[in-house]
């Protein structure tokens, strides 16, 4: 018997609701565009993690998905934050975001 939502019901068995939305649906829509390629997986990964840092809503694809995670990579944004990702890859590409070779990383210190 299907119930009011369009499941199927049981006596005396709550429904199932439907599931949520992938992750890669919430707050992307069909207008994106590809920002930065690269043939290694872990430059991808971190393109995609520094543009998430900076608050840009980023998508990785490629064939480093999977289980063996070889070849190419492409990060994609929505159209509407195009030029802020550029910029982004653009300061990641220039060194802008690269520690002084004298940075000490134990001498900082972490806040609460």
């Amino acid at each position: 018997m299907l119930g009011a939502a369009g499941v199927e019901s049981y006596e005396g068995v709550e429904p199932v609701p439907p599931l949520a939305p992938s992750c890669e649906d919430v707050g992307m829509d069909d207008r994106l565009v590809r920002v930065f390629a690269s043939p290694d997986t872990v430059a991808g990964e971190m393109m995609r993690a520094r543009l998430e840092a900076e608050g840009i809503t980023a998508l990785l694809k490629g064939d480093g998905e999977g289980p063996y995670r070889a070849g190419p990579v492409y990060v994609w944004v929505p159209v509407e934050d195009e030029a802020a990702a550029r910029a982004v890859v653009d300061a990641v590409s220039s060194g802008a975001f690269a520690l002084d070779d004298d940075f000490d990383v134990g001498a900082t210190d972490v806040a609460d």
